[in-house]
């Protein structure tokens, strides 16, 4: 009897101490974060509900307020949760950091962050954006904005324009050392009911130049993943209403553009180019873009060259939309990266001041673009709009509209639009009637 009462003497001694080591772990972290986010004064207020702590590592904050310096509104985060297998990380987290160490793992997510474009914070932002880019020509037009009327950028004013104005977040990050030279990071963001980004990657470590520390991250492969989520049907409404056309026609009118803006800088659009944009602009589609390099890259690399074939060829990129791999070369890839980094400046009609109470018309320039629309062509012309979107009746009586894409003899190969992605198909010239290019 009297052992017994030793054993639960003892267990009960145990549960006490492991109690009074909870409650002091909870006291030291809450004094931690605290002290942090008074750190933050005046810049940004910043408050909690509740704080809850796992002997495990892992740190719950729920009902998160910040607010911002002179804003009326705060940001909202329903929970905050951080989770390491050292306890002990998040009692000191910046002196872990400063030592120039990280976590063998270290997770934090983050659900519910409310932002509301409206707000003045991202007014300011918008304005100094503006600000910033002062020095950008009138005639600017982002390639996303083709054939969207007027709308020359996707900015903050265009977003909430479409309905992005109060958007919920989510956010994830996860980093985990797989062994002793190699990481896996994935990081996750999704604004819901418009679109989420996934990116991963396994990073190597390589050593210091002074010391035996392998903390120098560098890339063994990566992943990014968009999926679009509502953004491109909601763009596509939008930009149909500012071009009065239908949503149909924008997609066609954006893809000839975007093709013509290619052409202007040197770079041909290819069938799978073709098809795998076409795919990728319509709603709820999926692009990856993963890297597979020859070798650990890391900054330094790319200080042994600047030409963009060295890049393509160490990295060595491939690109999915919908699942389906669309071939590119090297060369093609080059060109493609060179075209985007490029500025395009559409020129605009000048007026003429003939009379300062009466402006005269627009005079039209070569350069303006001119709204295109479905011509009745004959197939023998057909090699002349690789490219372009076309329509006719087959011998059957079938209709069949899409891009056509190659003219091989007596033969033709159309793309057209299925659930989800496209399909190529091929018929002969002498079968079709009632022929169309838009054009």
């Amino acid at each position: 009897m009297r052992t017994v009462k030793w054993v639960f003497a003892f267990l009960g001694l145990m549960v006490a101490f492991a109690l009074a080591a909870y409650g002091l772990y909870w006291y030291q972290l809450k004094r931690e974060l605290d002290s942090t986010l008074n750190g933050l004064n005046p810049l940004l207020q910043v408050s909690y509900n509740r704080l809850v702590l796992s002997p495990f590592g892992e740190v719950k904050i729920q009902g998160i307020r910040i607010m911002p310096l002179g804003q009326a509104n705060p940001f909202l985060i329903d929970t905050l949760l951080m989770r390491s297998r050292d306890p002990a990380f998040w009692l000191n987290p910046g002196a872990t950091l400063n030592r120039e160490s990280v976590p063998n793992d270290l997770h934090v997510s983050m659900t519910g962050l409310t932002l509301d474009f409206n707000s003045p914070l991202f007014t300011s932002f918008e304005h100094m954006a503006k600000q910033l880019m002062s020095d950008t020509p009138p005639s600017h037009v982002s390639p996303i904005a083709f054939g969207c009327g007027n709308v020359r950028s996707f900015d903050l004013t265009t977003l909430r324009m479409i309905g992005m104005r109060l958007v919920q977040t989510d956010f994830y990050f996860n980093w985990q050392r797989l062994d002793e030279n190699r990481v896996q990071l994935d990081v996750n963001a999704n604004v819901k009911d418009w679109w989420q980004i996934d990116f991963s990657a396994v990073l190597g470590l390589t050593l210091r130049q002074a010391s035996n520390l392998r903390e120098v991250p560098g890339v063994l492969n990566a992943k990014l993943r968009y999926s679009d989520e509502g953004f491109n049907r909601r763009r596509g409404e939008f930009c149909s209403t500012q071009s009065q056309v239908s949503p149909a026609q924008f997609y066609l009118n954006h893809g000839l553009m975007i093709q013509d803006w290619l052409r202007e800088r040197g770079v041909e659009p290819t069938r799978p180019m073709i098809a795998g944009y076409d795919a990728m602009s319509r709603p709820d589609a999926e692009l990856e873009v993963s890297l597979s390099p020859t070798e650990l890259v890391i900054p330094l690399t790319f200080a042994r060259s600047h030409e963009p074939a060295d890049y393509i060829g160490l990295l060595r990129p491939s690109i999915k939309v919908n699942g389906t791999h669309i071939e590119l070369t090297d060369d093609e890839w080059i060109a493609l990266l060179e075209a985007i980094s490029m500025q395009i400046e559409i020129p605009e009609p000048e007026v003429p001041e003939l009379n300062p109470r009466r402006r005269s018309t627009p005079v039209e320039t070569e350069n303006v673009f001119v709204p295109r629309q479905f011509r009745e062509t004959s197939p023998d012309e057909f090699f002349n709009y690789i490219g372009h979107p076309v329509r006719f009746y087959t011998f059957f009586g079938k209709r069949v509209e899409g891009i056509l894409v190659a003219v091989e003899g007596n033969n033709i190969r159309v793309i057209e639009r299925v659930d989800r992605g496209v399909a190529e198909y091929p018929f002969e010239l002498d079968k079709i009637q009632a022929t169309e290019v838009y054009r």
